[in-house]
């Protein structure tokens, strides 16, 4: 899993403040500090999950994102998969790029729930469609896991368009194995993509 992302505070003592008031940001920052012991704090992984909890159960999904990576690592709880992807799912149904890009590669991994590429290709699509490369790529290798090799080609080709050059190598070994019409196809549908910013990609 990757590591929960974080914020400094410059007053730790109104961060406090506010976090005990409700405000669900000093929450989540004061959470983020108790985590990684920042801000005068002492690292204290117990206090991290109080306070994650507390943000990520008002709706902020940055919280609700490092609330399920927490509960998946066993960071100041037992490890607890079925709460952990409930978390996810909350972050990236608001739409938060790592928590719809972190799913994607749960379902296609199989890490913590069962290998679902149906649902790893549904979240890495709504990633992907933000513009990051990454998820571009990460949905690329779903595509191409299920043997969709036009959907492959595409993800890969806009993914290098984006500046993520190095996925070249994957892109030509999917075109060597695709019929001139395929790769008709599957640049057409990357160049539809692409040029709608990403509304029309289907």
């Amino acid at each position: 899993m990757i590591t929960c992302q974080g914020a400094l505070a410059n007053d730790i003592g109104e961060v406090m403040d506010k976090a005990k008031q409700g405000s669900a940001i000093s929450q989540y920052i004061l959470a983020t500090e108790y985590q990684y012991g920042l801000g005068g704090l002492i690292e204290d992984d117990a206090e991290a999950i109080k306070w994650m909890r507390k943000s990520a159960l008002q709706g902020t999904a940055i919280a609700q994102y490092n609330l399920g990576l927490m509960l998946a690592n066993g960071e100041g709880t037992p490890k607890n998969y079925a709460k952990a992807m409930e978390w996810l799912i909350k972050s990236a149904n608001q739409g938060y790029l790592e928590g719809q890009t972190t799913l994607g590669r749960v379902y296609a991994a199989g890490e913590i729930t069962p290998t679902d590429h149906k649902q790893a290709i549904y979240w890495l699509s709504k990633a992907a469609r933000q513009g990051d490369s990454y998820a571009q790529s990460e949905l690329a290798w779903s595509f191409r896991f299920v043997g969709n090799k036009i959907g492959a080609y595409s993800w890969w080709s806009i993914a290098v368009t984006e500046g993520y050059s190095f996925v070249n190598k994957w892109l030509n070994e999917v075109e060597s194995e695709m019929t001139l019409e395929q790769i008709a196809q599957a640049q057409a549908l990357a160049a539809q993509c692409y040029e709608s910013n990403y509304k029309d990609c289907d």
